[in-house]
């Protein structure tokens, strides 16, 4: 079978103001990553990454991470498996800072 990989590397610059527990204007950097492979016919698997920081502040940075496995039943219709974790930093206190969730479903495209 065709094994096909595509993805598209880069670079993210995030600016945001207002956050309630800093003052003044932010800018994080980061990288992303977004990748689909077609492993076997009927069968993808796609993956997307991405960190950022703060520029000026060490202590704040972010981590996602999602990785999907999905099986074609028709041209419309699939099941998935999928896996997904997020890290974030700076949070108001008794949040957690850490999110992790496995899902198991029907995919429907239209």
């Amino acid at each position: 079978g065709t094994v096909y990989a595509g993805g598209d590397p880069g670079a993210l610059f995030l600016s945001r103001d207002g956050f309630e527990a800093e003052n003044g204007f932010n800018t994080n950097i980061g990288i992303y990553q977004d990748v689909s492979v077609s492993v076997a016919p009927g069968w993808t698997f796609t993956e997307f990454v991405s960190a950022s920081r703060d520029v000026k502040d060490d202590d704040d940075y972010f981590f996602a991470g999602d990785a999907r496995l999905t099986r074609a039943i028709t041209g419309r219709l699939g099941l998935q498996v999928s896996f997904r974790y997020t890290y974030e930093s700076l949070l108001p206190p008794g949040v957690e800072a850490w999110y992790q969730r496995t899902m198991v479903g029907v995919q429907l495209r239209f």
